[in-house]
């Protein structure tokens, strides 16, 4: 999941550049936001230019992108540690055809609106969701350069959200129930005051969003007081440093809470 900014999935546009009073505007768009693994990502990039353009080409890449960074603080030493993995990327070349220049081998994108169609494959096996938390973050993007034989090439850039392969939630082996229970005593001094006991039980093990979660609860309250039951979904995240001796993190993230 994203964070606010980049789960609105909007197409980020570049205005560029003012070279020689030339304009250029680049609009990213995807067929949908949330993608399967095995799933085809399709999508336009559009392009418009006040004037003529030189260019080399335009190009389109896929790209997954792991990304860690946590603080450490042992033996009275503070450093930082970051990692970067890629799960994609991959990379089309979408526009490289019209009038050449023969000498220095570029092209003339012509003034106006231009639509370039692309279309990449997502793997078919299981790649790790989007995720978005105070350590780290799994992004997926589509990044669309324009090749420009001068100045800095304009770039547009459209995040999306990969989420797991589907599951079939009623498969024989969620359907097991799971089981928690726990239970307090308190004392005051050397004499037990009261007891409090939870049972809860769950009909199976595995949901999708926007299911109802049942949760049957059993409480034994032998204390003086009234009790209150509070639930929690929490997401348990490690993450893992493979730089000198490696390093590990944990973090939880507190998804839904209900009472």
């Amino acid at each position: 999941m994203l964070s606010e900014d980049v789960a609105s999935n909007r197409s980020f546009r570049l205005f560029a550049c003012n070279f020689r009073h030339v304009s250029t505007l680049i609009n990213v768009k995807l067929n949908k936001d949330v993608y399967h693994c095995g799933e085809n990502l399709s999508g336009s990039v559009i392009v418009e230019n006040s004037q003529n353009i030189l260019i080399r080409d335009i190009s389109v890449t896929l790209r997954g992108k792991a990304h860690t960074e946590f603080k450490l603080n042992r033996s009275g030493e503070k450093r930082v540690i970051k990692d970067d993995q890629y799960i994609l990327d991959e990379k089309l070349i979408i526009w490289s055809q019209g009038k050449w220049d023969e000498k220095e081998d570029i092209q003339i994108l012509c003034i106006g609106l231009h639509h370039f169609p692309f279309q990449f494959n997502l793997p078919n096996c299981s790649m790790p969701c989007s995720l978005e938390t105070k350590l780290g973050t799994i992004r997926y993007y589509v990044k669309v350069v324009i090749n420009i034989p001068y100045g800095t090439s304009p770039q547009g850039i459209k995040y999306f959200t990969i989420i797991g392969p589907p599951t079939d939630c009623m498969d024989e082996r969620y359907c097991c129930a799971l089981l928690g229970q726990d239970k307090k005593i308190t004392w005051h001094g050397c004499c037990k005051r009261g007891a409090i006991a939870l049972r809860v039980i769950m009909d199976r093990t595995a949901y999708l969003c926007g299911e109802n979660v049942r949760i049957l609860a059993h409480v034994e309250n032998r204390l003086d007081g009234e009790v209150r039951i509070v639930m929690r979904l929490i997401q348990h995240v490690e993450y893992f440093v493979e730089k000198d001796a490696g390093e590990k993190k944990h973090i939880e993230s507190l998804v839904l809470e209900t009472k």
